[in-house]
């Protein structure tokens, strides 16, 4: 009996993790249209009631419904992806999740302390932090890439995790000027795991996937390793056979 193909499009089933985040944000989005309620106040975090647990790991989703709010829903929509289906690739689906639930909580931690400390009221609406942190992840695995800025300039990945870092300090300055240093340790932590720093989670997979894939890798590394054995030997073979004719070419007369 021929198996049932799933009728999910491709590059869903490979990154089942990013499009989940982003269809949800887009339901959200959708919902609050649709004038369903308040959505997305439901799913705010803010700083005067961090009572409501669910709210510092689901303020990502807290998108506006206004219509007019649509054009930045794609634009933080492709940035996740973009930065995010790298990442999902190299460690698996519920490894990534597990880091965007950790940034996300552990920025709602900084940022509540932050705005204790100063004294402010304030809330955290919309995926704009953990998509900065996934940014600087994919930044610090290859600091030296060279990145378009803008589609035109082009510039070092390292910088653009700096400008990422800028953005969400001035972004969060719109409630203090001084909230954001509050937060920028988490950047700091995304680009100490980005750049192989430390490990998150188990060092020696996350899962069947990992067990999979270091199999996998395991294999790969053997039949790259007969390949360079075979081109050595061939190419000793090579050097022998030219010292022969060579010899021929000196010594006509030799015992042949």
């Amino acid at each position: 009996m021929a198996m049932r193909q799933s009728a999910l499009p491709p590059a869903v089933r490979s990154f089942p993790a990013v499009f989940s985040i982003i269809g949800l944000t887009f339901l959200v989005f959708l919902l609050g249209f649709l004038r369903a309620g308040d959505v997305q106040g439901s799913l705010a975090f803010v700083s005067t009631d961090p009572g409501r647990l669910w709210t510092w790991l689901t303020y990502p989703f807290a998108v506006s419904g206004n219509g007019q709010e649509f054009f930045w829903l794609l634009l933080g929509s492709l940035w996740i992806y973009m930065f995010g289906t790298p990442l999902e690739s190299e460690v698996r689906s519920a490894k990534f999740i597990a880091i965007w639930l950790a940034i996300t909580g552990l920025s709602a931690v900084l940022f509540l302390l932050g705005c204790m400390a100063l004294g402010i009221k304030a809330g955290l609406f919309g995926s704009f932090i953990p998509a900065s942190c996934l940014v600087v992840i994919w930044s610090a695995k290859q600091p030296s890439a060279e990145v378009r800025f803008a589609m035109m300039f082009p510039i070092a990945a390292k910088w653009v995790a700096v400008i990422s870092a800028a953005l969400v300090f001035f972004n969060l300055g719109a409630y203090h000027p001084a909230l954001g240093l509050f937060v920028l340790p988490v950047l700091a932590f995304c680009w100490a795991y980005g750049s192989g720093q430390f490990q998150f989670g188990r060092k020696k997979g996350f899962g069947p996937f990992d067990a999979a894939a270091q199999r996998k890798e395991r294999e790969s590394r053997k039949y790259l390793d007969n390949v360079a054995q075979r081109t050595k030997e061939r190419e000793e073979m090579e050097r022998l056979r030219d010292l022969f004719e060579r010899s021929l070419i000196e010594d006509p007369d030799g015992p042949l």
